[in-house]
This record gives C-alpha cells, structure tokens and sequence, in this order.
C-alpha cells in the first residue's frame, strides 16, 4: 500500500487544509532551521531561516515541538530529511567529530519519538538545486528547473582537485563506521540511495549547486528502547 507524504518545513501554512483535503496523512520534515532547510530557503532566494529556528533543532526538544505541529493539523511526521550541520564532516574539516555526534543526538531523538526515517544526503556545500524558481507552465502555474549550462555559468564552489569523488565517499563511510554502534545498539537499520556521478569530476565540486554526487539515502531510526 502507498500512503501518499510531502515534504514540509514545521512552519504551518493555510493551504496545508488542501493537502488534508487531498488525501496526504503523513509528512517528511524538514528541521526548523537546521542545514537543509537553511539550504532550501537561501536556494529559493528567501534568505536564511536562523532567526525563526530552534536552538538545536535536532535535539529530542525541538523534534517533540515539530512532530505536534505537524499533530495538531492532522499529520503523522514518517521521517525526517533534514540533520545538523555536516559539511565538515564531508569535507574532513575540524569539527567533524562534533557535527557526527549531533546525528548520533537526532538519530536517538527520532527513535525516542518513534519517527521511523532518517534520510541523509552526502551533498558538500549545496543541496538538490534548481537554476530557475519560476518557469509559467500549464494554466499559469509556476514550477522550479534546472539548466547544465546555467549552473555551469555559476562558477565553481571549490577549485578543481580540491575536492575528489574518492575523498567524499570514503567520508561517507567513515562516518556510518561512527553512526553505526549506535544504529545497533538502538536496533537501527541504514540504507544507502547513491545519486548520479558526473562523468568528470570539474571545479562544479563533486557536490555541486547542480547536484551532488555523494549519496541520498535513509538510516530507519529505532522505535524501542536500547537493548542492552
């Protein structure tokens, strides 16, 4: 069976009503302020969302708050695609350590909350991107697109070579070695959804504005307490 979701900040809207009206039960979140929907926001020109975010919106606090929000207009929160901040991590910076640890906080929120989802990206400096937020289509509807060539004209995130595929995905898997005493320790299950790779690795970065080429994928958080 498919239950239909949409991918919503805790931010309620009046035409979330429609989306009740259209059958839609369940909700994939976004974290009030945290780095994807930061990301979201500055992509759509918005600017940054800091100064109506939680103090650590990963925390088992904030994510209480979030999921009764969504509760109160009639939405089951199913998973959560949003985490700390974690480019250092991508990137092998200082502060990695403290960034992972801040998963590691959310993925034991989630499973204290019975949120059974977590999906993750592997995207350095940019996210899921767009070119152009406001194309006319069918009966004058505005609809987001993406164009190779004006993300190209972009310019570069990083210098070519700064950044390799090798360098990122062999992060990637330090850090689910880190995450993954604790995925076990709290019967949590990790799937990996790998993204399309460019044929040449280019000053774009491996992570581009144009699209990543890290990984998207989920860790299924526990619903039980920690067997010991």
């Amino acid at each position: 069976m498919i239950n239909l979701a949409e991918i919503l900040s805790p931010r309620p809207q009046p035409w979330w009503a429609l989306l009740k009206q259209s059958g839609v039960n369940d909700v994939v979140s976004f974290l009030r302020g945290a780095e994807q929907e930061d990301r979201m926001f500055k992509s759509l020109g918005l600017g940054s969302v800091a100064v109506d975010a939680h103090a650590e919106p990963w925390g088992l606090e904030a994510i209480r708050h979030d999921q009764a929000v969504f509760a109160e207009h009639g939405f089951r929160l199913a998973a959560i695609e949003d985490t700390a901040p974690m480019d250092r991590t991508r990137l092998g910076l200082e502060g990695r350590d403290q960034e992972i640890e801040r998963v590691i906080t959310q993925i034991r929120a989630m499973g204290e909350l019975s949120i059974p989802v977590l999906c993750y990206n592997w995207m350095a400096l940019s996210s899921w991107a767009r070119t152009d937020i406001a194309i006319p289509t069918r009966g004058g509807a505005l609809v987001t697109g993406f164009s190779l060539q004006a993300a190209e004209d972009l310019g570069p995130l990083v210098e070519k070579g700064e950044v390799t595929h090798e360098s990122l995905w062999g992060r990637c898997g330090t850090s689910s070695t880190r995450c993954c005493p604790r995925r076990r320790r709290r019967a949590c299950g990790w799937r990996s959804i790998p993204t399309i790779r460019p044929s040449q690795p280019s000053g774009r970065c491996p992570a581009s504005r144009a699209r990543s080429t890290g990984t998207a994928g989920c860790w299924t958080c526990p619903t039980r307490a920690p067997t010991r």
